[in-house]
């Protein structure tokens, strides 16, 4: 032993040189910073803090007797706990190894671990001591709680006390030495009964398929741990072959049922290595995520999952962690303690050319802490060869870490590393509100409550945070940073949404269209942060829907994009524009045909007003109007309109004249009224009448036009000698300057009578120097005149011509072809006299 110590001491005269920053040992621990002492036997133990800094450690002699020791501060036994610092207690077959120690509120000792039964096989223990060290009689039987829940074993790992004083307990429960394994959660009132409230029997035994195969070291411990809301989490080896085993975490509610909310089926598995993987123990960080340590094939290895059990790919690789505890070989971890900055101390052992108790300390992020030991890892290799698990770790108020093992299978070893205190946050300090875009600049911190001086500031000041609550992660820096550490926080950061304005945006002019819509063109948003996506939509409403000009224009634009919740926008102003009248135009306009009548009036049909907003108001008036341009006859004449609009919505449109229309005007038709008088004539052959009196006019002219009628000619109906006869108007011309707009129809024209007479007999004939005879005539007749005779006419008494000559003075008439009746002769002479004369036929 002095050899021993002599080394130890040797080593510690180095050791400011190689443990030059946290993780040394601390001289003010027994002088060295560990403690041996003697009693120990077994292969596991484990240790915790009381209140007042003394030091709990708990394991078994080689009697099977449970040994519980006490240190104070300083590494000495403390001789107020059963006079000695140490108590051993039997029972019955005897105690196998501890797996936890607990310290009650009110100061009292729970040890938990394993009896054997009466086939040596381990079922759970609980022994609950007074402060003083004596059994506490008030608990279970004389101090004492066994309970067996597996049929053959059971291997009991962590334990756990409820803030109500509970105590939760974790076991790897087996039916068989071969046979199948359930995972087991057992919880104890304060007197040491198994709660009824916890799953109606005071444990869960929950089986899933796992098999054991003989093999004793295939059960580590395995771990428990509370969460913030109550919930109980178990991890430990999940597996149905020899040659695999995979970590694994359960989670139950606080009534000891499965709680399925946690990856749907209440529990998740972990496979490191394709070997031999195991979960020793089990923790929720500052934030409630949970990790798992243990062993992945022969690495130490951390997991951190989402409380939701869906792995976090910001730990580690993918969620995992592996290193080496040692210098190459078997290691494992057995105990997680999540510091209060949220760095994670992990304790177990490390093969370093012979087995040692090893701890090492990881960054939040599952990178190992280079400001802790060696690389992060510190062992105790200077305990020398054969140490056990350094299964108890703990974490004093002052940021020391205590290590409990063995040494040689014969002695508890006790080991106490430096580590920085942590300062005591009650209070975090608020940030004053920024605006997007702007950085997180410490300086905005304020407040906050930390038990030794120092000073906050953001973790990541270039951070641009978006819009609404943020949390942001902040660091206290001590001001004695060589005594205390930096303490991780958070504080909430309320991000206002950055104001964005509108520049170049017009309203445009548009044409009437019965709607307040308005577009608006140039719009440019600014104020976006970097390359933000928000991009600016929406349009415009003029104030009214009517025409008018600088007519105010309001905008209603949003912003859309996927940035869009950092900013908010300020609505341009000032904007107007002009609406104009809208165009309506006219289909379907026909200029209709018509007589002439002195005007350019037109006629418009089937004529369609096109372009009204809706149902407005609006109607085409004058729709029936056209004017010609010309009032004379004529065909294609062009047609020209006026068409008005009418109705209340009429001052928002303005027409345009329909064009390209023509249509004819066609003469009128003239008859003829009034009276006419023409002369008695003599017999003269023909049915030509002389006017005497005419007071013919026309009928149907337009007033005012210049139209008369003229060359009038009239007609007996009958050239025969009569009284009485009809005459009609058989012709007559229309004169004038507008004559060519009428035409004259003499159909209907008035009439009037006149005679025609027999004229000159033969006497009278005589008389005048015509000569004829015989009178009466039978084969010939002879016509004699003294005058000059230009023709000569014969006509029966019906006023047929017969005959017709010229000159000669006389001459023979053969009559005998002529029928018995009356005839005349009619002469004209040379001077233009006419002589008729007539004759009987026999």
């Amino acid at each position: 032993m002095k050899k021993l110590v002599s080394i130890a001491v040797m080593v510690l005269m180095v050791l400011p040189e190689i443990f030059a920053q946290e993780g040394t040992l601390d001289s003010t621990f027994n002088s060295v910073g560990y403690v041996l002492t003697n009693g120990y036997y077994g292969s596991s133990v484990c240790e915790a803090i009381q209140s007042d800094g003394k030091i709990v450690v708990a394991g078994k002699n080689s009697s099977n007797q449970r040994v519980v020791l006490r240190y104070n501060t300083n590494g000495t036994l403390d001789a107020t706990f059963n006079g000695t610092g140490i108590v051993t207690t039997a029972s019955g077959n005897g105690f196998s190894n501890p797996a936890s120690v607990l310290i009650q509120s009110d100061g009292k000792i729970i040890v938990v671990g394993a009896y054997f039964n009466g086939s040596y096989n381990d079922h759970v223990s609980l022994i609950r001591y007074n402060s003083d060290g004596s059994l506490d009689n008030t608990f279970g039987t004389a101090g004492i709680v066994s309970t067996s829940i597996g049929a053959y074993s059971d291997y009991v790992g962590k334990a756990v006390l409820q803030s109500d004083g509970k105590i939760v307990v974790a076991a790897h429960s087996l039916d068989s030495w071969t046979g199948a394994y359930s995972f087991t959660v057992l919880r104890y009132t304060t007197t040491g009964t198994l709660d009824a409230t916890f799953n109606t029997t005071g444990y869960n035994s929950i089986d899933l398929g796992c098999l054991n195969f003989g093999n004793y070291n295939m059960f580590p411990y395995c771990g428990v741990a509370l969460q913030s809301d109550g919930k109980i989490l178990f991890s430990g080896a999940y597996g149905t072959s020899q040659a695999s085993r995979d970590m694994i975490c359960i989670r139950l509610n606080t009534n000891g049922t499965i709680d399925n909310t946690f990856n749907s089926v209440g529990y998740v598995t972990k496979d490191l290595s394709g070997n031999e993987d195991y979960a020793n123990d089990v923790a929720t960080d500052n934030s409630g995520k949970i990790l798992l340590g243990g062993k992945r094939s022969n690495y130490a290895s951390v997991v951190r999952y989402n409380s939701d059990g869906t792995i976090d790919p910001t730990f580690g690789t993918a969620g995992s962690m592996y290193f080496d505890l040692g210098n190459s070989g078997y290691c494992k971890i057995s105990q997680v303690t999540v510091l209060p900055d949220n760095k994670i101390m992990v304790g177990g052992m490390a093969y370093i050319g012979s087995y040692s108790i090893a701890v090492a300390r990881l960054n939040s992020n599952g990178t190992l802490d280079n400001t802790f030991g060696s690389g992060g890892k510190v062992n105790c290799g200077f305990l020398g060869s054969a140490q056990t698990d350094g299964y108890g770790q703990a974490i004093q108020s002052d940021g020391k870490i205590v290590i409990a093992g063995a040494y040689n299978q014969a002695q508890f070893a006790v080991v106490r590393f430096k580590q920085k205190a942590f300062p005591d946050v009650s209070a975090y300090p608020t940030a004053t509100d920024i605006t997007y875009g702007e950085t997180l600049a410490s300086s905005t911190l304020s407040g906050g409550t930390v038990s030794v001086p120092g000073t906050w500031s953001f973790n990541n000041p270039s951070q641009v945070p978006a819009a609404g609550a943020f949390t942001a992660d902040i660091t206290f820096v001590p001001t004695d940073a060589v005594t205390y550490s930096s303490m991780p926080g958070t504080t909430s950061v309320q991000v206002n949404t950055k104001e964005l304005t509108v520049t170049g945006a017009v309203a445009e002019n548009k044409i009437y269209d019965g709607t307040t819509d308005a577009v608006i063109n140039g719009a440019t948003l600014q104020g976006i942060v970097g390359a933000d996506n928000v991009v600016l939509d929406g349009a415009g409403n003029f104030a009214q829907k009517d025409t008018g000009t600088a007519i105010a224009v309001s905008t209603a634009f949003t912003l859309t994009g996927a940035d869009i919740a950092n900013y908010s926008l300020t609505q341009p102003t000032g904007l107007s524009a002009n609406i104009t009248a809208k165009e309506l135009t006219v289909t379907g306009a026909i200029a209709e045909n018509r007589i002439y009548d002195g005007t350019t009036d037109a006629v418009i049909n089937s004529a369609n007003l096109q372009g009204v907003v809706g149902t407005e108001d609006v109607v085409l008036n004058g729709s029936t109007i056209g004017t010609f341009a010309q009032k004379d006859t004529g065909t294609a004449i062009a047609v020209s309109t006026a068409f008005i609009l009418t109705g209340a919505d009429i001052a928002n449109y303005f027409l345009t004249q329909p064009t390209g229309l023509a249509a004819n005007i066609t003469a009128r038709e003239l008859t003829i009224g009034g009276t006419f008088v023409v002369a008695d004539k003599p017999f003269d052959g023909n049915t030509s009448a002389t006017i005497t009196n005419n007071n013919l006019y026309l009928i149907d002219t337009i007033v005012g036009d210049n139209i008369s009628l003229t060359n009038v000619v009239a007609e007996f109906a009958s050239s025969a000698v009569a009284n009485s006869i009809t005459v009609t108007i058989v012709s007559a011309d229309l004169s004038g300057t507008d004559s060519h707009n009428y035409y004259l129809t003499i159909t209907g024209a008035p009439t009037t009578t006149a005679d025609i007479t027999s004229g000159v007999g033969l006497e009278d004939l005589s008389q005048n120097m015509l000569t004829v005879w015989p009178n009466p005539a039978a084969e010939y007749i002879n016509i004699s005149f003294s005058g000059n005779i230009e023709s000569l006419r014969l006509m029966n008494s019906a006023g047929q011509l017969l005959l017709e000559s010229t000159g000669n003075n006389s001459r023979a008439i053969n009559t005998s072809n002529l029928e018995s009746g009356l005839y005349f002769i009619q002469i004209q002479t040379t001077s233009g006299d006419i002589l008729t004369g007539k004759f009987l036929k026999n």
